[in-house]
Order: C-alpha cells, then structure tokens, then sequence
C-alpha cells in the first residue's frame, strides 16, 4: 500500500489553498460575522424584552435555529469551493451557494447522526455511574473508571471513522447511512495513520486559532484600557457592558471564519488522498 500523505504535507497543502481561495473565503467570513451580530443582537434585545430567563432562552433557541442551519451553509459552500481547487477546476461561489443550500437537510442529518453515533459508546459509563451514586462500593468505582476509559476510546475511534461522512455527502453526493459506510471504509486497516493525519493538522489550526483570538483580545483591550479586559471568566454574563458582550461574540466567530478554510481543506486533502489509495 502506498504511504498516505504526511500530516506536515497536509498543512502545508491546506495552507496554499487558502492562499489561492483568500478573497472567496473573506467573502464567507463576511457572512459569518453577519450572522453572528445577528446572533449577538438577538441576546442583547432578549435581555431587554424578556425579563423571564427561561422564556429568553427559549427565544433565543428558536431564533438561533435559522442562523446556525445558514452556518451550516456556509460551512457546505467551504467545502464545495475547496473541493474544487483540489480537484484543479476553478472555484464557482454560485454553484458552491446552490450546492449548499441544495444539500443542507442532508448535511444536517449526516452530521446529527454521526455525533449522535460517537456519543453513544459514552452510555457504557452512566449505567455503573448511576448504580454507584446509588450504592458507592470499590467495584462499581473499579466498573465506573472502566466503562469510562472504554466509552472515550469508543468514542474517539467513532470519531475518526466517520470524519469523512459529510464530505461524501457534499462532494459526492452520498446520502444517510451511506455515507456513514463510506467514510468507515476509509480508515480500514489503517486507523492509527488516519487518526494521526486528522489530528495533527486539526491540532496546528486550533492552536492557530488560539493564538490570533488571544492577540486580538489583548489588543482590543488594550485599547479599551485594560490589556486582560476579555481573559477570564465573568461571574455574572448579564451583568457584561454591551462592549465586552459584542466583542466576546464576534472575535471567536471572526478568527472561526478564517480557520474554518484551513481545517476543510486539511479533511478534504486527506479525503481525497485515501480515496486515491484505498
């Protein structure tokens, strides 16, 4: 079997589509910081309109549905534009937007089912969990740290075999359970290479992401006259000033928009480099 290609080379690879697709991206990343000042907006006015909290967060729920199906949008449309520069055809903002909007309840449910399966291994530690609150021994202490341990290997190795699962859904068109298989079939005989080649790349962007979240903090509050203004933790969220709430919702959204291109085009690399060599 030929070598699959490297993690550095993934990195590398993901960041020159993202030098060549930076002005489609911005584009997206316009977007999301739209819908996220929607968002940001919505919470403000909820805590002047609706004193209830209960009731606000059932507004907010419901308001916040829409935005984050257009979200998923966005994050088709990511997929679609990067799909295209790696096969070498010149990326279509129309028919991304048209793909992602044609493919959303798809999307949707492929990704609720893929959490929902990785999630489930996690129920082999609530049984001896609860039977120990109830009755506290040594040995269900003893089953509770095994059911543990097994759920989150279960759940990990969940994980990287359905990675793959909304990528078949927006480039190949592969619906359900399908694409489910497809994606499984990837990893096979080969899981600990794939695990490697999806975490380290996933790893470098976040602490990317990390870092530029963390400057833009400090400069912004630097400029607001306190540099550790937006680190921390804040006792009482509905008692922020409206400055320290819109920032604090549009910094992560923003830095999110720009990373968002680097970790779909290190899956897609990588998605389609399996499929070359399976």
């Amino acid at each position: 079997m030929q070598q699959i290609i490297g993690p550095a080379d993934i990195i590398i690879e993901a960041w020159d589509i993202f030098r060549r697709r930076l002005r489609i991206y911005a584009e997206f990343v316009v977007w999301w910081v739209i819908l996220s000042m929607t968002q940001w907006a919505v919470v403000i006015l909820s805590r002047t309109l609706v004193p209830d909290r209960m009731l606000r967060f059932l507004v907010i729920t419901l308001v916040s549905i829409p935005v984050w199906l257009i979200f998923a949008a966005i994050t088709i449309a990511v997929i679609t534009v990067t799909a295209q520069d790696i096969r070498r055809k010149e990326p279509d903002v129309r028919e991304a937007l048209y793909t992602s909007f044609h493919k959303l309840l798809s999307f949707v449910w492929v990704t609720v089912l893929k959490y929902a399966l990785a999630l489930l291994p996690s129920l082999l530690f609530f049984g001896p969990f609860m039977a120990y609150l109830a009755r506290p021994s040594a040995a269900l202490g003893v089953a509770t740290l095994a059911g543990a341990l097994a759920g989150l290997i279960l759940t990990v190795a969940v994980i990287i075999w359905l990675k793959f699962a909304t990528d078949f859904v927006v480039v190949e068109d592969v619906r359900g359970t399908a694409a489910l298989r497809d994606s499984r079939v990837l990893s096979l005989g080969r899981w600990w290479a794939v695990m490697f080649r999806i975490a380290i790349p996933f790893l470098f962007f976040l602490l990317v992401a990390l870092f530029f979240r963390a400057v833009l903090y400090l400069v912004l509050g630097a400029m607001l006259g306190d540099p550790r203004l937006f680190f921390g933790t804040v006792a009482d969220p509905e008692q922020i000033t409206v400055i320290h709430s819109l920032v604090t919702s549009l910094v992560p959204q923003l830095v999110a928009g720009f990373v968002l291109p680097l970790m779909v085009a290190a899956d897609l690399i990588l998605w389609f480099d399996l499929r070359k060599r399976r």
